[in-house]
C-alpha cells in the first residue's frame, strides 16, 4: 500500500459531536414525545444508520493505520478491543435490568428477556428479534428492554470477517480496493431493495442489508489514510450535515427502510466526515463540550435508554411527556456513571490486564448464561402470574406460536402456490383466510369451529400484507384460490392506515377477484377493520396483582369510525350475490366507545390485534355468514 502520507490517528471531536447527534435522536424517537397527534423526531431512529457509518470509519482507521504503520494487524488484539468496548458495560445494564424484569414482566415476556439477553452477548440479537413476534417501531416493540441490541449485532456480524477483507485490500491494488467496496456497498443495498417487496421485517433485521453503511464509512477511512488528510471545505461539510438533519425531520415509519432513500443520510454523514474537521465552523460547533461529552458516553447512554424506557413504560402505562424527559435525564445520568467506572477503565489494559478482565466477564457471562436456561426450563416461572393474565391465555399467536411462525411470521413468500399456504383438515370443503396478522389472530379459534363443522381452514395470512400490499404474494394467492369451487374466501385485514393511492390502486384487483370467485360458486366475507384500543400488555401483570382485575380500557368509537371511513367506502362498493360482511365493532364497541379490556376480559393483545376472547366473539358472527 503506498500512501501519499502517513497520518497519525489524531482525535477528531466533531466525531464525538455527530455520535451526540445521533443518540439524542435515537433517544428522541425512542421517547415518542406526543403533541397532539403528533410525535417528535420519527425519524431520529436514523441515529443508528449514523452510528453505523460512523463505527466502520472510525474501526477502519485504526485497522489502515496500524498496516500503514508498517504494524502486523493482529486479530487477537483487534477483538480484545472489541470486547473490552462492547461488553463491559452491556453486561453492566443486564445484570441491573434483570431483577425488574423478575418483577414486571410477565412469563411469556420474561422468557424473551432471557433469550433477548444472551443473544445480545453473543452478537445475534437482530436474528433473535426478527424470529421473534416483535416487528421494530410497534408498540409492542417498545416494551422489549434489549430489543435495542439489534444494532449491536450487526456491527459484530460485520467486524467477524471484516479485519481479514481489510488486509486484503491492503495488500493489493487500489483496483482491488474500490472494487471490493463496490461489490459490498451495491450487493448489500441490492439484497435490502429485493427484501422491501418480499419481508420488510428481514430487511430492517438482517445485518447485510446494512453493511453497505458500514462499508461506505470504510472507504472514507481508506480513502483519507491512503492518499489525503481531510479537507476543510466547509460549505461542502455544511451541505452534508443539512441532509442528516433534513433526512431526521423528513423520514417517518412509512419510509421505505433501509433502502436506497437511506443513502440521504448516509451521504451526509460521509461528507461531513471528509469535509467537516474540526478547522470548519461546521467541526468548531460539533465539537463543543457539551456535544463532545455526549458523544463520549453515547455507547453507554444507547445502552441504558431503551431498558429504561420500556420499564418506565411497563410500570406506567400513561407516561407524560414530562416522565419521558426524566427517562432521558437519567439515561445520561447512568451513562456517565457507566462510561467512567465501566468504560474507562475496561480499555484501559495497563489498570486491567487480559488476566484480570476475562475471569470477570466470564463468571458474569455464566452466571447470566445460567440464569437464562433457567427462565427458559421453567417457562417463565408462570407461578408469578394469575393465568388471566398470561399472554397465551388471550393471544392466540402466543399459544399456537409453532403454528403462527410456520404458517404466517415465517411463511414463504414467494414458491409453488399449493405449498405456501398451511391448510388444516381433509374435508370436501374449503375456507380460505386471506389478510394480514389481524387475520391470522382470528385463524386459530376459527380453525377449531370449521373442523368441528366439517370444513378446512388454508391461511393465505403474511405479516403486513392484506390483499394488495404483495403483488408477489398476491399472485400466490390467486394461483391457489383459482382452485377454489363452492368454497369460501375470508378477506380482511388493517385497511383503515391504508392511504387513498391503495385503494383507487387496488380497486380494480378487488373488484376482479370477488367477480371471479362468485363465477365459480364461491361465497366471499369482508371481515371490516377491527377497532384499535392501546393495551399495555405488559403492565397486566402488575395491574392484576395491586386490583385484582382488569380496568376498562376503551377509546372513542367515533374515532375509530373517521379513521375507517375510508376502508368501509372501499369495502362497501365490493357488492354483489354470495358477499357477505363482518363487523367487528358489533362484539367490540357499544354505542360510544370501543374496548380493549371490558368486564374483566381482554378484548385486543396489543393495539388491535383481536384476543383469543374476541376472535371467538367476531368467529361467531362470521359463522353465521358461512
Amino acid at each position: 500500500m503506498q500512501a501519499v502520507s502517513s497520518m497519525s490517528l489524531q482525535y477528531r471531536p466533531e466525531i464525538d459531536g455527530l455520535r451526540a447527534i445521533a443518540v439524542s435522536s435515537v433517544l428522541i424517537y425512542h421517547a415518542e414525545f406526543q403533541f397532539g397527534q403528533d410525535t417528535l423526531l420519527e425519524g431520529g431512529f436514523l441515529g443508528v444508520d449514523i452510528f453505523f457509518v460512523l463505527s466502520g470509519y472510525l474501526i477502519s482507521r485504526i485497522i489502515f493505520s496500524a498496516l500503514l504503520t508498517g504494524n502486523s494487524l493482529s486479530i487477537v488484539d483487534f477483538y480484545d478491543r472489541r470486547i473490552r468496548r462492547i461488553l463491559p458495560a452491556l453486561l453492566v445494564v443486564i445484570i441491573v435490568s434483570t431483577p425488574l424484569a423478575w418483577i414486571l414482566l410477565a412469563p411469556s415476556d420474561l422468557e424473551e428477556f432471557a433469550g433477548s439477553i444472551v443473544s445480545s452477548i453473543f452478537s445475534y440479537s437482530n436474528i433473535f428479534f426478527y424470529f421473534s413476534t416483535t416487528e421494530y417501531g410497534s408498540d409492542s416493540s417498545l416494551l422489549k428492554p434489549f430489543m435495542h441490541t439489534w444494532s449491536l449485532s450487526v456491527e459484530e456480524q460485520f467486524y467477524l470477517f471484516f479485519p481479514l477483507i481489510a488486509i486484503w485490500i491492503y495488500k493489493g491494488s487500489n483496483i482491488r480496493a474500490l472494487t471490493t467496496y463496490a461489490f459490498i456497498i451495491v450487493s448489500s443495498l441490492g439484497v435490502s431493495h429485493f427484501l422491501l417487496f418480499f419481508d420488510t421485517s428481514l430487511n430492517f433485521f438482517i445485518s447485510v442489508t446494512r453493511f453497505w453503511e458500514l462499508a461506505v464509512g470504510s472507504l472514507l477511512a481508506f480513502y483519507e489514510l491512503r492518499w489525503r488528510t481531510v479537507h476543510g471545505h466547509s460549505w461542502i461539510g455544511a451541505v452534508g450535515f443539512a441532509l442528516v438533519l433534513l433526512s431526521i425531520a423528513s423520514f417517518s415509519a412509512s419510509t421505505p427502510h433501509p433502502s436506497v432513500l437511506t443513502a440521504v443520510p448516509v451521504l451526509g454523514v460521509a461528507l461531513v466526515l471528509l469535509f467537516g474537521s474540526s478547522a470548519t465552523p461546521l467541526g468548531r460547533i460539533l465539537s463543543i463540550a457539551p456535544l463532545r461529552w455526549i458523544g463520549l458516553v453515547s455507547y453507554s447512554a444507547y445502552l441504558w435508554h431503551f431498558p429504561l424506557m420500556a420499564f418506565g413504560r411497563i410500570a406506567f402505562p400513561n407516561a407524560t411527556n414530562i416522565d419521558k424527559l426524566l427517562w432521558i435525564a437519567m439515561t445520561f445520568f447512568l451513562a456517565v456513571l457507566t462510561y467512567f467506572a465501566i468504560e474507562v477503565p475496561f480499555r484501559n489494559r495497563r489498570l486491567m490486564s487480559a488476566s484480570r478482565v476475562y475471569p470477570v466477564l466470564a463468571i458474569q457471562v455464566a452466571l447470566i448464561l445460567g440464569g437464562a436456561i433457567l427462565v427458559d426450563a421453567r417457562s417463565g416461572f408462570p407461578e408469578r402470574v394469575p393465568d388471566q393474565v398470561r399472554q397465551e391465555n388471550f393471544d392466540d399467536r402466543v399459544r399456537y406460536q409453532s403454528d403462527f411462525q410456520r404458517c404466517h411470521k415465517l411463511a414463504a413468500m414467494t414458491g409453488p402456490a399449493d405449498q405456501a399456504f398451511c391448510k388444516w383438515g381433509n374435508f370436501p370443503s374449503n375456507v380460505y383466510l386471506v389478510g394480514d396478522s389481524h387475520m391470522v389472530a382470528l385463524a386459530f379459534d376459527l380453525r377449531a369451529k370449521l373442523l368441528a363443522r366439517g370444513q378446512n381452514l388454508i391461511l393465505m395470512t403474511r405479516p403486513g400484507s392484506a390483499f394488495g400490499k404483495n403483488p408477489q404474494l398476491d399472485k400466490m394467492r390467486m394461483t391457489q384460490l383459482a382452485r377454489a369451487r363452492n368454497d369460501v374466501v375470508i378477506l380482511g385485514g388493517y385497511l383503515h392506515r391504508e392511504s387513498d393511492e391503495f385503494f383507487e390502486g387496488n380497486r380494480s384487483a378487488y373488484e376482479e377477484l370477488v367477480s371471479d370467485l362468485l363465477s365459480r360458486g364461491n361465497k366471499v366475507v369482508f371481515v371490516y377493520p377491527i377497532p384499535s384500543t392501546y393495551i399495555n400488555r405488559a403492565s397486566l401483570f402488575q395491574e392484576y396483582v395491586v386490583n385484582g382485575y382488569l380496568k376498562d380500557v376503551k377509546s372513542s368509537r367515533n374515532d375509530f369510525e373517521n379513521s375507517a371511513r375510508k376502508a368501509y367506502r372501499f369495502l362497501d362498493g365490493l357488492g354483489g350475490v354470495n358477499v357477505y360482511r363482518v363487523y367487528p365493532e358489533s362484539v367490540l364497541c357499544d354505542d360510544l366507545f370501543c374496548y380493549g379490556i371490558r368486564g374483566n376480559e381482554i378484548l385486543i393483545s396489543d393495539f388491535d390485534h383481536p384476543s383469543t376472547v374476541a376472535s371467538g366473539f367476531i368467529n361467531d358472527q362470521l359463522l353465521l355468514k358461512l
